[in-house]
C-alpha cells in the first residue's frame, strides 16, 4: 500500500480478527510512535517498547504485552526476540531485508517460521525485481518456486550487459507479477481517489569555471585538485563518485568553494515560497549545516535534523513543524524517510537527491496529506553535465519501472476477479 492509505491500521484490524496473544512489529524506529498511536485509537492496550539499553529490551520483551514493538536495528541486542512464543511478526517497510547477504535478512529468514508473518511497504521494488524475493521469502520461505535467492538468481538472471549487475532474462518480471497479484494486497493512492498532483520542477546549475575545472580532473584522473595543489587522490570509482557529487554542493575536500546551490535555496525561500511551509533534503550534513547557517541570518523560521539528533528532539521538532512554530524544515534524508508526517508542507526541496529511489520516493511522500486535493511541489538541483544529471535519469528510469509493476500487478489482479466471476 502506498504511504497515507493507513496500512498500519489495516493490519491492526487484520490481527484483531486473528485475536492474537502476542505481536511483535519491527519498523524503522521513526514509524514506532504511529504504531502506539494507532493502537491507543483503536483501543488497545499500550504497547511494549523493545528499544534503549540491552537491559531495558529484555525488561520489556519478558513483560509479556500484547503488542511489542521493536526497531529494525533491534535484534543485534536481543536476539532472543526469536526465541518468544509470537503469534504474528509483522515487518513494516520490509525493504530492510531485501539483501540476502545482510544479517537482518538472514535473522528474519531463519526465524518467526511458527508465527503468522506480514511485510508492509510502500515501495517494494526501489531498484529492480530482485528486491522481492527476500520480502516474499520471508512470507513463505522461499518465492518464485524457489528456496533461496542464489538459486533463482542463476536460473532467472543473466550478467548486464555492463557487467556491474543482474538484468532479468526475458519472462522473469512477468513471473513475478504474477506471483505478487496472486499473494500481495496492493492500493494506490490514485485507485482509492485520493491521488494527489505533483509539479516536478528541475533547477538546473552550472559550476563556475574553477570548480569545473577541479571537477573534470577528478573524473579522468581520481584526483582532488585546488590552486595548484593534490588535496586528495584515489583509485576507487566509490571514492571519486561521493567528491564528486559535493563538488556538486559546492564542496572540496571539506571546504565550501561555491554557494550557487545555496544562494538559489535562500532566494528561492525568502522569494517566491517566502510564505510556504517547506521541506529541504540533504544528502550532506556540511551542505544542512551551510544552509541553516544561511537561514539563520537570512531570519527564516527554520529547524534542522542530522543522525545525531536525539529521538526526544526529533519528536519535538516534528511536532513544532507540523504546528506552524517553523517554516523550513532542514533534513538529512535517512532519518525521516519511515513513518513521519510532514503533510503541513506544500513544497519540498531536493538539495542533494539521495542516491536510491526508495529513500527518494519514501522522504517525497513524507509531505502527502490525502485529505486535501492541493498541488505539491517537488524541486530538485541538479548540475549540468556531472554525476547530477545521471542520477537525475537514472531516478527517473526507477520510478517508471516501479510504478509500471504496481499497475501490471493490480491488472492481473483485476483480470482474476472478472475470471472468478464469470465462473
Amino acid at each position: 500500500m502506498e504511504m497515507r492509505l493507513g496500512k498500519t491500521l489495516v493490519v491492526i484490524r487484520r490481527l484483531q480478527l486473528l485475536s492474537p496473544e502476542r505481536v511483535l512489529i519491527v519498523a524503522p524506529h521513526s514509524a514506532l510512535g504511529s504504531w502506539e498511536k494507532e493502537l491507543a485509537a483503536e483501543s488497545e492496550p499500550a504497547p511494549a517498547w523493545l528499544t534503549g539499553k540491552r537491559s531495558d529490551r529484555r525488561k520489556a520483551l519478558k513483560s509479556g504485552a500484547r503488542w511489542n514493538l521493536l526497531n529494525k536495528e533491534g535484534w543485534r541486542w536481543i536476539p532472543e526476540v526469536a526465541l518468544e512464543q509470537w503469534d504474528a511478526v509483522v515487518l513494516d517497510e520490509s525493504t530492510f531485508v531485501k539483501n540476502p547477504q545482510a544479517r537482518v535478512t538472514k535473522f528474519y529468514l531463519k526465524n518467526f517460521r511458527s508465527a503468522r508473518r506480514f511485510a508492509l511497504t510502500g515501495t517494494p521494488d526501489p531498484e529492480g525485481v530482485k528486491d522481492l524475493f527476500c520480502q516474499m521469502a520471508w512470507l513463505d520461505g522461499g518465492a518464485f518456486g524457489f528456496r533461496d535467492y542464489w538459486g533463482w538468481r542463476s536460473v532467472k538472471f543473466e550478467p548486464s550487459m555492463l557487467g556491474d549487475g543482474w538484468e532479468p532474462k526475458p519472462g522473469t518480471e512477468s513471473e513475478v507479477r504474477r506471483a505478487l497479484a496472486k499473494r500481495a494486497f496492493l492500493l494506490r493512492r490514485q485507485d482509492a481517489g485520493l491521488g494527489e498532483r505533483w509539479v516536478m520542477e528541475t533547477r538546473w546549475l552550472d559550476l563556475p569555471p574553477k570548480l569545473r575545472k577541479a571537477y573534470d580532473t577528478l573524473e579522468r584522473e581520481f584526483i582532488v585538485e585546488w590552486d595548484g595543489s593534490v588535496k586528495k587522490e584515489t583509485v576507487f570509482a566509490g571514492a571519486r563518485y561521493a567528491w564528486a557529487r559535493q563538488m556538486c554542493g559546492g564542496f572540496l575536500d571539506g571546504e565550501q568553494v561555491w554557494k550557487g546551490r545555496e544562494d538559489d535555496l535562500v532566494e528561492l525561500l525568502t522569494g517566491e515560497l517566502a510564505q510556504d511551509p517547506v521541506v529541504v533534503w540533504f544528502t550532506f550534513n556540511r551542505e544542512l549545516d551551510a544552509v541553516a547557517a544561511r537561514l539563520q541570518t537570512a531570519h527564516v523560521s527554520h529547524a534542522w535534523m542530522k543522525g545525531a539528533t536525539k529521538q526526544t528532539d526529533r519528536r519535538r521538532i516534528f511536532d513544532a513543524f507540523q504546528s506552524g512554530e517553523i517554516r523550513v524544515l532542514l533534513l538529512q534524508v535517512a532519518v525521516a524517510q519511515f513513518g513521519v508526517d510532514l503533510s503541513r508542507a506544500d513544497a519540498e526541496v531536493y538539495f542533494s537527491a539521495p542516491c536510491g529511489y526508495l529513500l527518494r520516493r519514501q522522504s517525497r511522500d513524507r509531505i502527502v496529506n490525502v485529505a486535501q486535493k492541493r498541488p505539491l511541489l517537488c524541486i530538485d538541483y541538479a548540475v549540468r553535465n556531472t554525476v547530477d544529471q545521471d542520477l537525475h535519469a537514472a531516478t527517473h528510469d526507477k520510478r517508471v519501472r516501479s510504478e509500471r509493476t504496481f499497475r501490471e500487478v493490480l491488472r492481473l489482479q483485476m483480470k482474476g476477479r472478472l475470471e472468478l466471476s464469470n465462473v
